[in-house]
Parts: C-alpha cells; sequence; structure tokens
C-alpha cells in the first residue's frame, strides 16, 4: 500500500511524504504507483520551478526510489506569493490523490492521513 502524508500546521499545507508501493500490479505496470509518483514528482518539480522556493525555503526535500520513499517540507516563512503558489499546488495534489483513492478499484491500495507539523 501506498501511504500518504500531508503535513499541515496553522491554516497552512507544510508538506507531504509518499512511502510505499501500491502493490496495484507488477513493477513495471502499476499505473496507480504510476499516477502517484507523476502527481508527487510534478509537485515537487512545480514548487521549485513554478513557485520559486530556494533551498533556504525548503526544510526537507528528499526522493529515494530504493525504498520507495518522496517528500518535501517547506518553510513557515515564505513570502505571501511563494506561500500562495505552494498552497495551489499543494492542493492540486492532495486532489489528484483523493481521486484516486476515490476510484473503488484502487482505494485498498492508497491511504492518506494528515498530520501536524511541528518545527521543533
Amino acid at each position: 500500500m501506498t501511504e500518504v502524508t500531508i503535513y499541515y500546521n496553522k491554516n497552512s499545507i507544510r508538506g507531504f511524504t509518499i512511502c510505499g508501493h501500491s502493490n496495484y500490479d507488477d513493477v513495471g505496470y502499476d499505473i496507480l504507483c504510476a499516477a502517484i509518483s507523476m502527481l508527487a514528482t510534478t509537485t515537487i518539480n512545480s514548487i521549485i520551478n513554478i513557485a520559486r522556493l530556494s533551498e533556504n525555503d525548503i526544510i526537507k526535500c528528499k526522493v529515494d526510489d530504493s525504498v520507495p520513499f518522496m517528500g518535501i517540507i517547506i518553510s513557515d516563512t515564505l513570502s505571501n506569493r511563494k506561500k500562495h503558489d505552494a498552497q495551489l499546488l499543494f492542493k492540486n495534489l492532495i486532489y489528484g490523490l483523493k481521486q484516486l483513492a476515490s476510484e473503488p478499484s484502487y482505494e485498498q491500495f492508497i491511504s492518506i492521513s494528515y498530520r501536524r507539523w511541528n518545527d521543533d
């Protein structure tokens, strides 16, 4: 199962992690895993290239295909413009993941949870 965790604090999304194979089908044929990976990869790349977050704006960013694992956590001290753009991109990711998880044939292969992010 692919486990998605969305991290938030106050009224903003701080990031996400995605871990594990969905096991919907064999590796190389798993269209659900491919869809989840594409949504997550596009979100990370868009946060960096469209929202223009710098290394100083990103607390953690990791992609590890051997696990598999990917995720990003952004700073809470972004400019209003960067924060706005990042929030739209995160919301787009969540919308896409919820659409996948709501499909009866996929729902047992993906879980989405929400967790409060603490900067401490």
